[in-house]
């Protein structure tokens, strides 16, 4: 849950609609830092043929490829770049992301997304990137780690075509073999380990990417119509926490804070022991207690790193922050820490209003068009924003 150092985000081009590309999709898009640092223009299409859920990860792998196609072409032309002993991994690895470009586009058809502009030295962070050989082998790493962490992260989101699941995860094979390969060649271990980048750079590491993000927003609002005085934060499961966690950032370094929090069931506490813990087990649920550990052992390095407050909300210092809206669904083993982290919200002083949602699952939210319940919590969430906005 972290990302590039702040002062490199006004650099990136173009990072804004990433975001947006990356939130459409349920992706916070500090899983890509470097990936969102040089993507610049192009927007989602929408394939009658398909899934619209589909049609977005699709283009958001298209895109991802489209880079790596690049990067790895302009870095076999780059003359005396890439060393004799490792050229021919190289131009494998151009011939693989240029295949999977060809195929990626051949399944979205006329709505495929044009290919993006690139700037690989990211503004001019990594000004040598194509002339300095340990550059390039670290910016590598950084896309192929994200093409693992890309592909895994949004397989369950292509369940409902099965040809095209089996065929992303074959992509999600290369890419890990891929991974493994610059790793090795970088020295690491090669696999990839919960959140942990290696030896990457800083301005390729997701340390704090989502507060990079929110004050590229209040630094550039202007530019594309909006107003840096009247900023929210908003996030879903983990992105809740994320959400919260700007909120605690711009706090403790004095920058503008938003003017509400809206939090959707987020992750808040590590108690495995917690009632709604206890209580959704069942296989069926969307989340059910048995996946947690699951889902933390990819952003967790050891047990203990869920003892922090970063992750633990509930063990934080809430005070100052602005006021929050928290959602939570009654058939969700994270109610009982969304439920908690409003209690300690107002015991610290923060003005709350929580509510669970009564016989709804974790991911209600986002089926407005097919459930009155979920239109319900998301008047809720719009009331609370537009009652901040009008202040």
């Amino acid at each position: 849950m972290s990302g590039i150092e702040p002062e490199i985000g006004e650099k990136l081009i173009s990072r804004r609609e990433v975001l947006l590309r990356a939130g459409k999709l349920g992706i916070v898009a500090l899983s890509a830092p470097l990936a969102v640092g040089v993507l610049a223009h192009g927007t989602f299409g929408q394939n009658s043929a398909l899934p619209a859920q589909i049609v977005d990860v699709l283009n958001f792998a298209l895109t991802l490829e489209e880079l790596e196609s690049e990067f790895y072409n302009l870095g076999n032309k780059a003359g005396k770049l890439i060393p004799k002993n490792t050229e021919k991994v190289f131009d494998t690895l151009r011939s693989h992301e240029e295949a999977h470009v060809k195929l990626l586009r051949s399944v979205l058809g006329g709505k495929a997304v044009a290919k993006p502009r690139f700037d690989f030295t990211a503004g001019g962070t990594f000004p040598d990137v194509f002339t300095n050989y340990q550059t390039f082998l670290a910016l590598s790493q950084a896309f192929e780690d994200t093409g693992v962490r890309a592909y895994k992260g949004q397989a369950t989101n292509l369940m409902a075509n099965g040809a095209i699941l089996q065929t992303a995860l074959q992509l999600h094979s290369v890419e890990a073999r891929h991974a493994a390969m610059i790793r090795r060649i970088r020295g690491e271990k090669e696999w990839i380990t919960g959140n942990s980048r290696g030896t990457l750079p800083a301005a390729a590491q997701p340390i704090d990417d989502a507060f990079a993000a929110y004050q590229w927003v209040l630094a550039n609002a202007a530019t594309f119509g909006g107003d840096a005085k009247r900023v929210a934060v908003v996030g879903e499961s983990a992105g809740g926490n994320l959400a919260c966690n700007v909120s605690m950032m711009a706090r403790d370094k004095n920058v503008p804070a938003p003017l509400v929090q809206i939090l959707v069931y987020p992750i808040a506490n590590n108690d495995l022991n917690a009632p709604s813990i206890l209580e959704n087990t069942s296989p069926k649920l969307t989340l059910n207690s048995p996946k947690l550990p699951w889902f933390y052992s990819f952003y967790l390095t050891t047990p203990s790193e869920s003892n922090d407050p970063r992750l633990s909300l509930v063990r934080a210092n809430l005070r100052g922050l602005p006021p929050t809206t928290i959602i939570n669904a009654q058939i969700d083993p994270l109610r009982s820490e969304g439920e908690l982290l409003a209690q300690k919200m107002r015991e610290a002083g923060v003005k709350v209003k929580q509510k669970t949602y009564n016989n709804v699952a974790h991911e209600f939210f986002g089926m407005a068009a097919v459930l009155d319940t979920a239109k319900d919590a998301n008047l809720q969430a719009f009331k609370a924003l537009r009652g901040a906005f009008r202040n």
